[in-house]
């Protein structure tokens, strides 16, 4: 007889969570897991909605709002509420999560020019190539247009 007959129950209803990297980030399973329950939902989750939607065996608030707070820290989640209740929505899509964490190293760069041409010289895609000229092209238009140098 087991020393914790609960145990194999519970191990029974286990899931394992796959890692993802967002934006640059290497995830954990249920950091992972909360992020795309964020951006399945469309609007901002409470703790108890996330731990009712997350698969698996049930998780202590305490557990999913420590997650939450690293995902905060890692740019990825943002909390709104008045201080009794909290709801958390993404940060953006991961797109736009990437395309925020490449801002942030090239500002970290010493020289952003040389960082870019390293990126657009490695570049073996034509069709991504010509896809980017077109939007610097475009971005060059808008700017004219706005009366911005």
């Amino acid at each position: 007889m087991s020393k914790h007959p609960g145990r194999a129950a519970r191990l029974a209803d286990w899931v394992p969570m796959k890692r993802r990297d967002i934006a640059g980030t290497r995830l954990g399973g249920l950091e992972a897991e909360l992020m795309e329950l964020l951006w399945a939902a469309g609007e901002p989750l409470g703790v108890r909605e996330l731990a009712g939607l997350l698969p698996g065996p049930p998780r202590a608030s305490t557990t999913i709002v420590t997650v939450l707070t690293h995902l905060m820290d890692k740019g990825l989640v943002e909390r709104v509420g008045d201080g009794r209740r909290y709801t958390y929505r993404p940060a953006g899509d991961p797109d736009q999560l990437t395309a925020r964490a490449i801002e942030r190293l090239l500002a970290a760069a010493g020289d952003r020019r040389a960082v870019l041409a390293h990126l657009v010289n490695g570049a073996q895609d034509p069709g991504l190539l010509a896809e980017l000229s077109a939007l610097i092209q475009q971005t060059q238009r808008d700017s004219d247009a706005e009366g911005r140098p």
